[in-house]
Protein backbone atom coordinates (compact mmCIF):
# COMPACT_ATOMS: atom_id res chain seq x y z
CA UNK A 1 0.00 0.00 0.00
CA UNK A 2 1.05 3.23 -1.16
CA UNK A 3 1.86 5.51 2.19
CA UNK A 4 -0.37 8.50 2.87
CA UNK A 5 -0.99 11.76 5.00
CA UNK A 6 -1.22 11.27 8.65
CA UNK A 7 -3.06 14.44 9.67
CA UNK A 8 -4.77 17.04 7.78
CA UNK A 9 -3.35 20.00 9.51
CA UNK A 10 -0.25 20.87 10.97
CA UNK A 11 -0.75 23.96 13.64
CA UNK A 12 2.38 26.42 13.96
CA UNK A 13 2.90 28.57 16.40
CA UNK A 14 5.31 30.24 18.52
CA UNK A 15 5.66 28.36 22.30
CA UNK A 16 6.54 31.89 23.79
CA UNK A 17 3.29 33.51 25.89
CA UNK A 18 0.49 34.73 25.18
CA UNK A 19 0.18 32.87 22.04
CA UNK A 20 1.14 29.39 23.17
CA UNK A 21 -1.93 30.14 25.88
CA UNK A 22 -4.37 31.53 23.15
CA UNK A 23 -3.35 28.69 20.92
CA UNK A 24 -4.45 25.85 23.94
CA UNK A 25 -7.53 27.99 25.22
CA UNK A 26 -9.50 29.00 22.38
CA UNK A 27 -7.68 28.56 18.81
CA UNK A 28 -7.08 24.98 18.60
CA UNK A 29 -10.64 23.94 20.12
CA UNK A 30 -12.46 25.86 17.46
CA UNK A 31 -10.51 24.98 14.94
CA UNK A 32 -11.00 21.35 15.49
CA UNK A 33 -15.00 21.92 16.20
CA UNK A 34 -15.89 23.68 12.97
CA UNK A 35 -13.76 22.15 10.81
CA UNK A 36 -15.40 19.06 11.80
CA UNK A 37 -18.32 20.59 10.35
CA UNK A 38 -16.40 21.54 7.26
CA UNK A 39 -15.06 18.68 5.61
CA UNK A 40 -17.09 15.03 5.08
CA UNK A 41 -14.52 13.00 8.61
CA UNK A 42 -13.40 13.84 11.59
CA UNK A 43 -9.79 16.08 10.63
CA UNK A 44 -6.79 15.16 12.04
CA UNK A 45 -4.86 17.88 13.89
CA UNK A 46 -1.49 17.68 15.02
CA UNK A 47 -0.44 19.82 17.51
CA UNK A 48 3.17 19.51 19.14
CA UNK A 49 1.56 19.43 22.52
CA UNK A 50 0.33 16.20 21.76
CA UNK A 51 3.28 14.65 21.35
CA UNK A 52 4.35 12.18 24.70
CA UNK A 53 6.52 12.81 26.97
CA UNK A 54 9.79 11.02 26.65
CA UNK A 55 9.73 10.53 23.31
CA UNK A 56 12.36 11.29 20.32
CA UNK A 57 10.14 14.91 20.18
CA UNK A 58 12.47 16.54 17.53
CA UNK A 59 11.31 13.43 15.37
CA UNK A 60 8.24 13.25 15.70
CA UNK A 61 7.52 17.02 14.40
CA UNK A 62 9.40 16.19 11.23
CA UNK A 63 7.51 13.05 10.58
CA UNK A 64 4.41 15.22 11.79
CA UNK A 65 5.70 18.22 9.08
CA UNK A 66 6.37 15.70 6.57
CA UNK A 67 3.08 13.46 6.95
CA UNK A 68 0.85 16.49 7.37
CA UNK A 69 -1.54 18.01 3.98
CA UNK A 70 -1.27 21.65 5.08
CA UNK A 71 -0.67 23.92 7.72
CA UNK A 72 -2.28 26.59 9.86
CA UNK A 73 0.52 29.17 11.35
CA UNK A 74 -0.27 31.67 13.87
CA UNK A 75 1.63 34.55 13.07
CA UNK A 76 3.16 36.64 15.70
CA UNK A 77 6.32 39.03 15.80
CA UNK A 78 8.12 36.04 17.86
CA UNK A 79 6.99 33.31 15.31
CA UNK A 80 9.62 34.84 12.92
CA UNK A 81 12.38 34.64 15.78
CA UNK A 82 11.98 30.93 16.36
CA UNK A 83 14.58 28.69 13.99
CA UNK A 84 11.64 26.36 14.50
CA UNK A 85 8.93 28.09 13.48
CA UNK A 86 10.50 28.71 10.55
CA UNK A 87 12.10 26.06 9.40
CA UNK A 88 8.27 24.88 9.46
CA UNK A 89 7.24 27.67 7.46
CA UNK A 90 9.99 27.05 5.12
CA UNK A 91 9.31 23.36 4.68
CA UNK A 92 5.53 24.11 3.48
CA UNK A 93 6.53 26.85 1.44
CA UNK A 94 9.21 24.55 -0.27
CA UNK A 95 6.15 22.09 -1.10
CA UNK A 96 4.16 24.93 -2.66
CA UNK A 97 7.44 26.48 -4.83
CA UNK A 98 7.53 22.57 -5.85
CA UNK A 99 4.39 21.81 -6.83
CA UNK A 100 3.57 25.23 -8.78
CA UNK A 101 1.03 26.51 -5.82
CA UNK A 102 0.69 30.41 -4.86
CA UNK A 103 1.62 31.30 -8.16
CA UNK A 104 -1.10 33.31 -11.16
CA UNK A 105 -1.38 29.79 -12.74
CA UNK A 106 -2.55 28.48 -9.43
CA UNK A 107 -3.49 30.68 -6.54
CA UNK A 108 -4.28 27.65 -3.95
CA UNK A 109 -1.51 26.67 -1.25
CA UNK A 110 -1.14 24.63 1.91
CA UNK A 111 -0.48 27.20 4.04
CA UNK A 112 -3.44 29.34 5.88
CA UNK A 113 -1.70 31.37 7.73
CA UNK A 114 -3.41 33.57 10.44
CA UNK A 115 -2.31 36.69 12.49
CA UNK A 116 -2.36 36.57 16.03
CA UNK A 117 -0.26 39.77 15.67
CA UNK A 118 -1.01 42.81 12.99
CA UNK A 119 0.29 42.20 9.78
CA UNK A 120 2.17 45.09 9.56
CA UNK A 121 5.02 43.57 12.01
CA UNK A 122 5.57 40.41 9.50
CA UNK A 123 8.21 40.14 6.26
CA UNK A 124 6.55 40.50 3.33
CA UNK A 125 5.96 36.65 2.22
CA UNK A 126 3.76 36.62 5.09
CA UNK A 127 1.41 39.45 4.35
CA UNK A 128 1.57 37.86 0.58
CA UNK A 129 -0.59 34.78 2.10
CA UNK A 130 -2.89 36.94 2.92
CA UNK A 131 -3.47 35.80 6.63
CA UNK A 132 -6.92 36.03 8.55
CA UNK A 133 -6.60 38.68 11.34
CA UNK A 134 -7.56 37.76 14.54
CA UNK A 135 -5.44 40.02 16.60
CA UNK A 136 -8.85 41.59 17.87
CA UNK A 137 -9.67 38.36 19.57
CA UNK A 138 -6.27 37.16 20.78
CA UNK A 139 -7.35 37.47 24.51
CA UNK A 140 -5.12 34.10 25.81
CA UNK A 141 -7.13 33.52 29.04
CA UNK A 142 -10.01 31.35 29.35
CA UNK A 143 -12.64 34.07 30.90
CA UNK A 144 -12.21 35.57 27.10
CA UNK A 145 -14.64 32.65 26.35
CA UNK A 146 -17.41 33.82 28.86
CA UNK A 147 -17.49 37.61 26.86
CA UNK A 148 -19.78 38.52 24.26
CA UNK A 149 -16.55 39.32 21.88
CA UNK A 150 -16.03 35.46 22.07
CA UNK A 151 -19.10 35.26 19.70
CA UNK A 152 -17.37 37.51 16.92
CA UNK A 153 -14.36 35.02 17.69
CA UNK A 154 -16.29 31.74 16.54
CA UNK A 155 -17.39 33.44 13.93
CA UNK A 156 -14.22 34.27 12.65
CA UNK A 157 -13.09 30.65 13.08
CA UNK A 158 -16.42 29.31 11.17
CA UNK A 159 -14.84 31.21 7.81
CA UNK A 160 -10.98 30.13 9.00
CA UNK A 161 -12.44 26.28 8.80
CA UNK A 162 -13.76 26.82 5.73
CA UNK A 163 -10.39 28.14 4.55
CA UNK A 164 -8.54 25.36 5.87
CA UNK A 165 -10.91 22.68 4.68
CA UNK A 166 -10.30 23.92 1.36
CA UNK A 167 -6.81 24.12 2.08
CA UNK A 168 -6.63 20.55 2.48
CA UNK A 169 -8.64 19.60 -0.54
CA UNK A 170 -5.55 21.37 -2.43
CA UNK A 171 -2.97 19.32 -0.79
CA UNK A 172 -0.69 16.92 -3.84
CA UNK A 173 -0.57 13.24 -3.59
CA UNK A 174 1.66 11.92 -0.67
CA UNK A 175 5.24 11.92 -1.66
CA UNK A 176 8.72 12.12 0.30
CA UNK A 177 8.78 16.01 0.93
CA UNK A 178 11.59 18.07 1.55
CA UNK A 179 11.90 18.93 4.84
CA UNK A 180 13.14 22.27 6.35
CA UNK A 181 14.99 21.92 9.53
CA UNK A 182 15.61 24.28 12.21
CA UNK A 183 19.23 26.23 11.68
CA UNK A 184 21.57 25.57 14.74
CA UNK A 185 21.86 27.49 17.52
CA UNK A 186 25.47 29.66 18.18
CA UNK A 187 27.42 27.88 20.87
CA UNK A 188 27.09 29.64 23.63
CA UNK A 189 29.87 31.99 25.06
CA UNK A 190 32.69 30.49 27.43
CA UNK A 191 33.91 32.44 29.77
CA UNK A 192 37.90 32.70 29.64
CA UNK A 193 39.55 32.43 32.42
CA UNK A 194 41.97 34.98 32.91
CA UNK A 195 45.77 34.95 33.36
CA UNK A 196 47.66 36.64 36.08
CA UNK A 197 51.40 37.36 35.49
CA UNK A 198 52.55 37.07 38.89
CA UNK A 199 56.35 37.84 39.94
CA UNK A 200 57.20 37.10 43.36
Amino acid sequence: MEPDYDFDVFVSYTRAPPVRDWVENHFHRLLLEWLAQSLPYEPRVFVDWEVEKGTQWRLEIENALKRSRGMVAVLSPAYFRSPWCLAEWGTFRERETLFHMRTQNNPRGIIHPVAFSPTDLFPAEATEANPTELYLYNYPVKAFAETTKYLEFIDRMKAVAVLVARMIGAAPQFADFPLMKPAPAPPAATRQRRSYDVRL
